[in-house]
């Protein structure tokens, strides 16, 4: 093996500063450079093929080059120990630098060797370290905050409560590395997260960490911010907290959700088909009475059926992930308004606005504006129901309005809409309403209902896309 292959007994995260450009870095070995990456090249202002063979004192102020070579030396320390220095370093061009060296015992092509991680000190560090010392040690939650290298620069108490290592054992360690005890893909996705951070392609992200903590599985939820000064990235700041009961919980519901979907609704859908044909046998009964009671028992079935099935749609459009994007909206209601009218031929449905205009929606969208259009002709009492349809678009919004001439929405319903409670599935108006509100709120959208003079008005509002095409 050769070159960073080479690398034996490097964690992790020591792995990705090596191949990467974070901060800058270089394997010693006999006191000689045998790697360099680019951030360590432009430290020094040599290239890092020319660094590769030189002597690492070489480029230290000869003040510091006793201090430096006894810090560094290989195989004089156990692997992973902190080792540290504070030095001065000269560049190609004669230029002094003020840096602290790190060095970790690893083994390169089978020998022993010093990773050096070379960072550049700022005086002016020493109030901000103490101010954030105060916040993490005061902090109520896991709080820690790596350096530029991802090493841990402070830690609180609480994360020795959670996990038993004392905070001296932590402070100038990796702790990234304790997420190697993790699968491959959780400390990836965690590595990921702080090397973004660190290199300014993230501003603030989450990362969930399932690890064995003693004798339970605990799921650690870590919120990463970065750390500035002068308006450049210098740390990682975490806070982490145990959210093993939360995610526990949620597995409980999940498996509930699934109970009730696949056993006790579908149980609940067979039975109903059931009473619904012996009533239907009934119907045909000499008797008025039991005449009339079966019809009313078909029904109610019939209106089982249709709470149920919408409670399933509801349910499909909270939890599944469905894409929003651009819709002819103005098609969706020209269709579902003609299907309207052929299948309630005693409606009027007046169908108005532009044929075609486009907005920003969710993939249920159809679902919504059908609900809509259904609650305004099925419980309009009138002898001749009117349903009217109409579709507007402003700078920032497409607005669907379905308007009907019925006893109006009850005050009872506009609350449970407004308040999202479930007893909204316990009436079918309810329940489509709260599908449709469900879907316009997943579209970056709204509804509103109002009781009007003449009956009922529903608003559906959804963002307008830039430059949405629209025809006349």
């Amino acid at each position: 093996m050769t070159g960073l292959d080479a690398v034996d007994g490097a964690s992790p995260w020591q792995q990705r500063l090596l191949t990467r450009d974070l901060v800058a870095v270089c394997l010693v070995q006999d006191g000689t450079v045998v790697h360099a990456n680019e951030s360590l090249s432009d430290l020094l202002g040599v290239s890092a093929a020319d660094l590769s063979g030189e002597p690492f004192l070489s480029f230290v102020a000869d003040a510091d080059r006793a201090t430096v070579e006894t810090a560094l030396a290989a195989g004089r320390t156990t692997s992973d120990e902190r080792r540290e220095a504070t030095c001065t370093v000269v560049g190609a061009d004669g230029s002094e630098r003020a840096v602290e060296i790190r060095g970790t015992t690893v083994e390169y092509e089978g020998d022993p060797a010093v990773m050096s991680v070379v960072l550049e000190r700022d005086d002016r560090r020493t109030d901000a370290a103490s101010l954030y010392r105060a916040i993490v040690e005061n902090s109520r939650d896991i709080a820690y905050v790596y350096g530029p290298d991802g090493r841990t620069e402070l830690v609180n108490q609480r994360v020795t409560e959670f996990t038993g290592i004392p905070v001296a054992a932590l402070e100038g360690t990796y702790l990234l590395d304790f997420a190697s005890v993790v699968d491959a893909e959780t400390f990836a996705r965690y590595a990921d997260a702080v090397e973004g951070i660190l290199t300014g392609d993230r501003t603030d992200t989450a990362v969930e960490i399932e690890s064995e903590i003693g004798p339970r599985t605990v799921t650690g939820e870590h919120r990463l911010t970065p750390l500035k000064r002068d308006g450049q990235v210098e740390g990682v700041v975490g806070i982490a907290r145990d959210v093993t009961t939360r995610k526990e919980r949620e597995r409980q519901l999940s498996e509930l959700k699934q109970v009730l979907t696949r056993v006790m609704r579908h149980n609940l859908r067979n039975d109903i088909n059931v009473i619904r044909a012996c009533a239907e046998l009934l119907a045909d009964s000499a008797d008025d009475e039991v005449r009339d009671l079966a019809e009313q028992i078909v029904e109610k079935c019939d209106s089982l059926t249709d709470t149920s099935q919408k409670a399933t749609r509801i349910e499909r459009a909270i939890l599944r992930n469905g894409d929003v994007a651009e819709t002819d909206v103005g098609d969706l209601v020209s269709e579902i308004a003609a299907r309207t009218d052929r299948n309630h031929p005693a409606a009027t449905v007046e169908r108005t606005g532009p044929e075609s205009v486009t907005a920003q929606a969710h993939d249920d969208i159809d679902l919504a504006i059908e609900n809509l259009v259904e609650n305004a002709v099925k419980h309009n009492d009138s002898s001749d129901p009117w349903v009217g349809i109409d579709v507007e678009r402003d700078d920032k919004t497409v607005t669907i309005r379905v308007a009907d001439d019925g006893p109006g929405i009850s005050p009872e319903e506009v609350a449970i809409l407004e308040r999202r409670e479930e007893t909204a599935l316990e009436h079918g108006s309810g329940a489509g309403l709260w599908l449709a509100a469900t879907v316009a709120n997943a579209s970056g959208g709204g509804i509103t209902v109002d009781r009007t003079d003449r009956g009922t008005e529903a608003l559906l509002r959804l963002p307008a896309p830039d430059e949405a095409p629209e025809r006349p």
